[in-house]
């Protein structure tokens, strides 16, 4: 998954500068050559530009593929991306 700091490139300037912050929950299909081949809003943010923008960060994001033996295969993941003026506290 994508850092905090990818996340933070893509974070709307207009909505950023307004105080707007959003969690978006996507399901990402990685593929085995390590990118995300389908992205898909599993739980939107309820701004449009927050979810258009977490779809840019993992499209933007190298993965780690699922793997049979040596072979690499195709699979699902899901995770949230979280839209924060400040970095959220280590727990």
């Amino acid at each position: 998954m994508c850092s905090e700091r990818q996340t933070a490139r893509h974070y709307p300037a207009l909505l950023r500068d307004r105080g707007i912050q959003g969690l978006v929950r996507l399901r990402v299909k990685v593929d085995p050559e390590w990118r995300a081949a389908e992205v898909v809003i599993a739980g939107g943010s309820g701004w449009r530009l927050l979810d258009e923008a977490a779809r840019r960060v993992a499209e933007s994001c190298p993965y780690t593929p699922a793997r049979r033996g040596d072979q690499r295969l195709a699979s699902w993941i899901e995770y949230p991306v979280r839209f924060a003026l400040q970095a959220a506290p280590l727990q």
